[in-house]
């Protein structure tokens, strides 16, 4: 799987380790996943105070996208909430593929 990370600050290692670690293990439940986004964005009026972290992931499947967004306080929080959702998407996707 090709992970793609977009942010408009730069990532530091142990957030894209993370990441990396995160999205590969959804590949336990599916492992036809092609391709991942990943968008980190920091909400908010001033960008270096935003309390909303938000974290969107799409996942290239066959003949679809999945989709899942969540904000939080953390972008640890969010990716964790985000890639649960994505779980769940998968596991629909899989059985109605099937």
């Amino acid at each position: 799987m090709n992970i793609q990370v977009q942010a408009p600050f730069q990532v530091n290692e142990p957030l894209q380790t993370l990441i990396e670690e995160r999205l590969n293990k959804l590949q336990k439940f599916f492992d036809r996943i092609t391709t991942a986004e990943v968008y980190l964005r920091l909400d908010g009026h001033q960008p270096l105070l935003a309390r909303d972290k938000t974290v969107e992931i799409q996942l290239h499947v066959p003949r679809q996208v999945l989709y899942a967004k969540e904000n939080s306080d953390s972008f640890e929080k969010s990716l964790a909430i985000a890639t649960d959702k994505m779980k769940r998407q998968i596991l629909k996707y899989k059985k109605r593929a099937s």
